[in-house]
C-alpha cells in the first residue's frame, strides 16, 4: 500500500525445506489503471548497482529474470498510491535439482556501507 517499498536485493538460491535450487523468478502484475505518479516500478540493477531497466507494474505485465548472486532488483522508491490502493502481483519461482557448483545463500544485499536499503541483512 501507500509508502510501501522493497529494498534492492538478490534472492536466496536454495529452498531450505525441499533442497532445490531457485533458478528463475516470474512476476505477474495485476494493477489496472496504474499511473506513473504511483511509483513502484520494478528496477533491475547490474553488478555495480546501476539501474539498467525499470518496469511499471501495469496490469497483465510479466517480468522473468534469473536468480543469481548478482540479479539485484527491487522497488526502493516508496509507493505513492491513493489510500486503499495496493500494488498487486503474483510471484512464481522455478526450481531445479541442485548442482554442486552453486553455493547456498540467503537474500543478498549490496555490500557498500553507504548504500541504503529497506530490508535487514540475514
Amino acid at each position: 500500500e501507500k509508502d510501501g517499498f522493497c529494498g534492492i536485493h538478490a534472492d536466496f538460491s536454495h529452498h531450505d525445506h525441499l533442497g532445490l535450487e531457485r533458478r528463475v523468478n516470474l512476476l505477474y502484475y495485476l494493477n489496472e489503471n496504474w499511473k506513473d505518479s504511483y511509483k513502484g516500478n520494478l528496477s533491475l540493477y547490474d553488478q555495480n548497482l546501476i539501474s539498467v531497466k525499470s518496469y511499471q507494474p501495469i496490469d497483465n505485465r510479466c517480468i522473468i529474470f534469473t536468480t543469481s548472486d548478482d540479479s539485484f532488483h527491487g522497488h526502493p522508491e516508496p509507493l505513492n498510491t491513493p489510500d486503499g490502493y495496493c500494488r498487486r502481483s503474483v510471484a512464481l519461482y522455478y526450481y531445479t535439482v541442485p548442482t554442486e557448483t552453486r553455493k547456498k545463500k540467503r537474500i543478498l544485499y549490496p555490500e557498500d556501507p553507504n548504500w541504503k536499503y529497506s530490508m535487514l541483512k540475514e
